[in-house]
């Protein structure tokens, strides 16, 4: 049979199968035009004609005219669209699949979810692409090796207007979040609350990589105003705690705590919402639970089973106290007084000799949490002895004086084993991280003495109470004796 060329001025408004077929085979369509108005491809068109010449049925596909299995009833759908209409305006796929399982018992997959919020949303776009792109550093390969640290300030509650401080630690080799906490400002308080927490639940990690804000360096600011030779309070618990503080020269540098904090801050904010959280003591009380949410969802397993981490006997979490007071620097005056917030320590009972030492001399003033204060006073020559008999923090202090003294006058380093820091590129971080963990075994030596210490002074103030509670009796006891009976 001789098939003849259709014009293109012929047009089939309804493509029947059936007709198709049967035009084809009197001449009137081409395959490539009779598949176009099939909505089939050429090969499936050439399978279809040969069923139904051998036939003259035309075949269909199994699932034809039945409902999907994995439709979404309309009455469901149209609930969906309710809720996020109403309580889940601002969620997005991943996030409203959770809570639409979690609080409303509906299931459906997160694309059906995403196509739906498309029809709903057409005019949102979506997010730009980033201009410049970074060289991503790789994962430590133990948790506790390196933990990265930042504050996030943000608008947390929605009807409040003000703006509050989420302090996140996050492991580097897993992506989970170690601890966390809400607090009005980022300032050391915060850091140290969260790094008291730290301690207690999981042990001492081996670094911390942060940025350059004034609570972790005081190399900041104009030259003139800079104080290069003393530390931030944070600076020092992490060296009496033999914690290494690595200091990064970019956000991107710690980008995956920066991620964690945009993630944080597209969700949190939504949850607290509706679960009507509205202070920072209902976040701080719900946030265990939301980290645990968080880190099955995000976190991953690290390379190595090991964990860095140093456990902590019940001694050792007691001495921290002394380690986590805030340290204030002071002069002792010729008179071996003390000024200190308004009020004026005097140094009794020493000798001639031992009062003039004094005089002029620094001394360091802790105050505790529940503003007890102390003083503590040694000259320089025996702090450097005192501090280096601990170990392991004075130990990299040394060091890195010696580096100090290389790099300005030439001197050789005295000891064998000493290695000059890496000059400032990506392998600098895995360099520190490496000898520090290498470090550590002296070090566990100084944290014993640490609570020894710690113990003692527990000690002599319990015993001190003890004595000012019994003499306070005696003089009760004598003032009740001391009245006439009747």
């Amino acid at each position: 049979m001789s098939r003849q060329k259709k014009s293109d001025s012929v047009v089939v408004s309804v493509p029947d199968v059936v007709s198709t077929l049967s035009a084809y085979e009197q001449g009137l369509y081409t395959a490539e035009q009779a598949a176009n108005l099939m909505g089939v491809s050429r090969a499936t068109f050439h399978r279809k004609l040969k069923v139904w010449r051998d036939t003259g049925v035309v075949p269909q596909h199994g699932n034809a005219k039945r409902t999907p299995s994995n439709k979404v009833p309309e009455e469901i759908r149209q609930r969906i669209v309710e809720l996020v209409e109403t309580k889940y305006y601002d969620f997005q796929p991943s996030l409203l699949r959770k809570y639409l399982e979690k609080y409303e018992n509906i299931r459906v997959s997160t694309e059906w979810l995403r196509r739906l919020l498309k029809e709903m949303r057409p005019d949102e776009t979506g997010k730009e692409s980033r201009r410049k792109a970074h060289l991503m550093r790789r994962r430590r390969s133990s948790r506790g090796q390196l933990l990265q640290i930042d504050g996030s300030q943000h608008q947390w509650f929605e009807n409040d207007e003000n703006k509050y401080c989420l302090i996140v630690f996050i492991d580097d080799a897993t992506n989970a979040i170690e601890a966390a906490g809400f607090f009005p400002t980022e300032n050391v308080y915060g850091y140290v609350t969260v790094l008291r927490d730290l301690l207690v639940k999981h042990g001492l990690p081996v670094a911390f990589y942060s940025d350059r804000h004034s609570i972790f360096t005081s190399n900041v600011g104009p030259a003139r105003e800079r104080k290069s030779n003393e530390s931030t309070q944070f600076q020092r618990i992490c060296e009496m705690l033999g914690i290494d503080l690595i200091l990064a020269h970019s956000p991107q540098a710690k980008g995956r705590v920066e991620r964690a904090n945009q993630t944080l801050q597209g969700r949190w904010v939504k949850e607290f919402r509706v679960l009507g959280i509205k202070s920072v003591a209902e976040a701080n009380e719900r946030i265990p639970e939301m980290i645990d949410e968080y880190n099955r969802e995000f976190a991953i397993c690290p390379a190595e089973e090991e964990n860095s981490y140093i456990s902590l006997t019940e001694d050792e979490l007691q001495s921290l106290e002394f380690i986590f007071g805030i340290w204030h620097r002071r002069t002792i005056s010729r008179n071996l007084t003390v000024s200190f917030r308004k009020e004026i320590f005097q140094i009794i009972g020493v000798g001639s000799l031992m009062r003039t030492r004094l005089q002029k001399s620094d001394i360091q003033v802790v105050e505790f949490d529940d503003n007890r204060k102390e003083l503590y006073w040694c000259d320089e020559i025996e702090w450097r002895d005192a501090c280096r008999r601990q170990g392991h923090p004075v130990r990299k202090t040394y060091r890195r004086l010696q580096y100090k003294a290389h790099e300005r006058w030439g001197m050789k380093p005295k000891s064998e084993d000493y290695k000059e820091p890496p000059t400032e590129t990506a392998k600098t971080i895995d360099h520190r991280v490496d000898e520090s963990v290498r470090l550590r075994t002296p070090w566990r030596n100084s944290m014993t003495r640490w609570a020894e210490e710690g113990i003692r002074r527990r000690e002599e103030r319990q015993a001190k109470i003890a004595e000012a509670q019994k003499l306070e009796e005696r003089i009760q006891r004598a003032k009740e004796a001391s009245k006439p009976k009747k």
